[in-house]
């Protein structure tokens, strides 16, 4: 009689896991493996006999999981013993991780009359609690993981694909998402993201740079350096760093960028060029670290919603158009070691879940904020900072703001006159002029060329022109320059309340001064289409970190801003000596001499730094803000 004989058992463990993603954290996970046996005797009973015992030993106590013990299935008239192995492998690194396994082999046995041996390996990770509590600092940190964070989008995001499109809505997220080689830190510079070292040749032609080991993208791709140098092929012809890039390798990066292997690339230049790591890091279009197969794509078409694949702390969840992009924690994310620095250094992604919601009206924001059903509210009408500055659940957070200046066309009398831009310079008011914009806790003094606060701030050459208030030193150069009461064209359009406020200052100084001036009322859409005509002398403007960031992306100093014709020597010359140095004091020498070329030239004239502020609740918990928000070690203190 052919009898086949199994045994069935069925585990069900509700299980917790101390540690994730190399922190310590406490989160819940149903596991749950279910092993089915059966024993066929027709006409006879079965009786299977189980003992089942849960213990795991922890240092200092005992934590119960489970141990499964199978004696003997009895059959009337013969005893058949069926194997079962289980194998617990329990790691207990001070009191951080703890994880199961079990193997369980199954086999169908020997009967009486006729032998049938089946046998298949199963293997179960399990993750199990364990009850001994966590002390100082194991404690703090296990208790910021978890939870959601909502912000108020920028505006309605149109693609991930940071190279085809560059819509602010999307910026965000996508750098929760996406990783360089290197990324912008506190200060706008280039530190170490994917990076891991690196090391330059004393000529400064080649730079090699290993990449970190063991990174994955968000579908568990190992990440190599195939995919690093196709996404940087991708970047140089999209991005002004990357194009500078291009022209200083050793036959561009077709042949000046290679791989040494799997997890190391090299940077061969055809002369020294010590921009490369803040080349590496600048918005817009970034150099972001795409899978091989998004970077095949062209620049000008989007790689779309399912390649949007990164190595970040966070990975695309849900992305619902016009309503919410949610991400979620990427739970192999690989850190590095060092302390979070913006979106360089080490991540820790304690949040569950962010997401960014869409909320055109300003009303509405406002409210969502308010009430706490939002958690970040990125910009907001200046109008409302005194209000919220005296809310105590509302924390201001300042980022990099932009600067507020007067540009003059320096290629058209009377503005090409260098003493009569310098009779305007003694006249500005700096803080007549920014109290017009925005509440004195809103702005500050800044005589930089490129943003206070980042990097590249320098006040050199400034000392005594910047600020001077002096009406009748401006009246009294304006008379000694020569001026003959030619018409003074100043352009200040209507529509954009910092443009007009500004504007509203100048323009009544520019007449009290002593010019002949002509105030036309125009939109900033006009004034743009009309920059190239030559017939006009000043207009106002605003510059932030896009431009105004770092030497690198200056056009001005270039001599090829459109609508902004200047072009002077040493201009041109220190900006192509800036991308050659190779050590930061160099480069920052240089910035001074930059710094003083413009209070020279007098191209334009800056007045003070306007501070953006984010507004966030008070518990949430180390965002970082520096030309934007960051997540990557925020937590919620609720």
């Amino acid at each position: 009689m052919r009898r086949l004989i199994l045994i069935a058992v069925a585990l069900s463990v509700m299980a917790f896991l101390l540690a994730a993603c190399g922190e310590d954290k406490i989160v819940t996970v149903e596991v749950e493996k279910e092993v089915i046996k059966e024993v066929q005797v027709p006409g006879e009973t079965i009786v299977v006999e189980k003992e089942v015992i849960i213990e795991i030993e922890v240092p200092g106590e005992t934590v119960v999981v489970e141990k499964v013990v199978i004696k003997e299935v009895e059959v009337p008239g013969e005893t058949v013993v069926v194997e079962k192995v289980v194998i617990k492998e329990v790691e207990v690194p001070g009191e951080t991780i703890v994880v199961e396994k079990e193997i369980v082999v199954e086999k169908i046995v020997e009967v009486p009359g006729e032998t049938i041996v089946v046998e298949k390996e199963i293997v179960v990770e399990k993750v199990v609690e364990v009850t001994k509590p966590l002390s100082g600092q194991l404690a703090q940190e296990a208790a910021r993981y978890g939870g959601t964070l909502r912000q108020i989008s920028r505006g309605r995001a149109a693609s991930l694909d940071r190279i085809f499109d560059t819509n602010v809505g999307g910026s965000i997220p996508a750098r929760h998402i996406y990783e360089g080689i290197f990324s912008w830190d506190m200060t706008l510079g280039g530190s170490p993201a994917l990076a891991d070292k690196w090391t330059i040749t004393p000529d400064g032609l080649t730079y090699i740079i290993e990449l970190r080991q063991g990174v994955t993208f968000h579908d568990g791709r190992l990440m190599t350096s195939t995919d690093v140098i196709a996404s940087l092929n991708r970047w140089h012809t999209a991005n002004a760093g990357g194009k500078l890039v291009n022209d200083f390798l050793d036959g561009g990066i077709e042949t000046g960028l290679t791989a040494v292997d799997d997890n190391t690339i090299q940077f061969k230049f055809a002369e020294p060029f010590g921009e490369l790591f803040n080349a590496l890091s600048g918005e817009p279009r970034s150099a972001y670290i795409y899978t091989e197969k998004a970077a095949s794509f062209p620049t000008s078409e989007d790689f779309g919603e399912e390649l949007a694949i990164g190595t970040g702390a966070y990975q695309l969840d849900v992305w619902e158009r016009g309503n919410k992009i949610i991400l979620a924690r990427y739970e192999d994310y690989v850190r590095r070691d060092d302390p979070p620095n913006n979106y360089a250094g080490g991540k820790k992604a304690y949040l569950d879940r962010i997401e960014f919601v869409d909320v055109p009206a300003t009303e509405t924001k406002l409210a969502l904020l308010r009430t706490g059903a939002i958690d970040v509210l990125p910009t907001f009408p200046l109008d409302f900072y005194d209000s919220f500055k005296d809310n105590p659940t509302i924390v201001l957070m300042p980022d990099f703001g932009f600067i507020p200046t007067m540009d003059f066309d320096t290629t058209q009398a009377p503005s090409s006159n260098i003493e009569i831009r310098r009779a305007i310079l003694a006249a500005v008011d700096v803080v007549s002029i920014m109290n017009a914009v925005a509440p004195r806790e809103l702005w500050i003094l800044c005589s930089s060329r490129y943003v206070c606060g980042t990097q590249w701030e320098s006040s050199a050459g400034a000392q005594g022109l910047y600020n001077q208030a002096n009406m009748p030193l401006a009246q009294q150069m304006l008379t000694d320059s020569g001026y003959a009461d030619e018409t003074f064209v100043f352009w200040a359009p209507t529509e954009l309340d910092i443009l007009r406020q500004t504007g509203q200052v100048i323009g009544p100084m520019l007449e009290e001064i002593g010019f002949n001036l002509e105030w036309p009322s125009m939109d900033w859409a006009t004034i743009t289409a009309r920059f190239n005509e030559g017939v006009w002398h000043a207009h106002n403007d605003y510059w932030g970190v896009g431009y105004r960031g770092t030497p690198m992306r200056d056009s001005v100093l270039a001599g090829n801003m459109d609508g902004e014709p200047f072009n002077q020597e040493p201009g041109p010359s220190l900006q192509t000596a800036f991308f050659k140095a190779v050590t930061v004091q160099e480069r920052q020498e240089i910035v001074d001499d930059i710094n003083r070329f413009f209070w020279e030239f007098l191209p334009s004239i800056s007045f003070g730094q306007i501070q953006l502020y984010q507004a966030v609740l008070s518990d949430v918990r180390d965002v970082q803000v520096a030309a934007g928000l960051n997540y990557t070690s925020a937590w919620l203190d609720r």
